[in-house]
């Protein structure tokens, strides 16, 4: 294992550790939640009580085979379920605990989970915390496919705006949405951006997550260091 890897597990064992008997655990999409699932599913196994709600459908199906009980996302976004903890990655974090999120195009439905949750745990490891989020790592806008060129020449205001591809296709999300990675210029101000971004007509949500910052960040270290910071 290597040390991003061996740092991402840390993390999201600690993270784990807040976990309690009875709880609604939000489950986030990316490789650093990926390890949280695994764990979760450990800790179900020795008697732990709880159940999931999944930001993806590769999560949900992820959870099933660590034999963690879900609530369906289709239940969950129907109202009603209270969510206790989320546990999730980022591409970035910077100081004030602002997010950007979404490279693997799943930001839309981590946003709603974790808006719903009464406390946010936002795991990563050091490579992802920067002292300004702008132009360290593309923005994803997720977008409606009938809005796709208005959209991008919309975006095209903040900086390079490039169509998510996969393997030579376009990149579809969950929602049946195309993503758009817009490279926000260096010094961009993030105040008032996510929610400009979203009134853009075509755009669904972008993967700024400054409204609902996490209430908690774990950060692991290479040198076996383990941070939790609280806002």
């Amino acid at each position: 294992m290597d040390e991003i890897t061996f740092a991402k597990k840390k993390a999201a064992d600690k993270a784990c550790e807040f976990v309690e008997n009875g709880m609604v655990v939000g489950l986030g999409t990316g490789s650093t939640a990926e390890f949280a699932i695994k764990r979760l599913g450990e800790r179900v196994n020795e008697g732990l009580d709880i159940r999931g709600v999944p930001s993806s459908e590769g999560i949900a199906r992820l959870a099933e085979a660590s034999r963690v009980p879900l609530v369906p996302y289709e239940d969950f976004i129907k109202g009603g379920v209270d969510i206790d903890i989320d546990i999730d990655g980022a591409d970035r974090v910077d100081p004030d605990f602002n997010l950007i999120k979404g490279g693997g195009g799943a930001h839309v439905r981590e946003k709603q989970v974790a808006t719903a949750s009464r406390e946010f745990f936002c795991v990563v490891d050091e490579t992802k915390l920067v002292d300004e989020l702008a132009g360290s790592f593309p923005l994803p806008v997720e977008v409606k496919p009938d809005s796709l060129g208005q959209t991008k020449q919309e975006l095209a205001r903040y900086g390079d705006v490039k169509l998510r591809m996969r393997e030579r296709s376009i990149f579809i999300s969950d929602n049946s949405n195309y993503i758009l990675d817009v490279s926000l210029r260096v010094g961009e101000p993030l105040q008032g951006l996510e929610v400009d971004l979203n009134r853009i007509p075509g755009v669904v949500d972008n993967g700024l997550f400054t409204v609902r910052k996490p209430d908690v960040v774990v950060v692991a270290y290479f040198d076996g260091r383990v941070e939790v910071l609280k806002r």
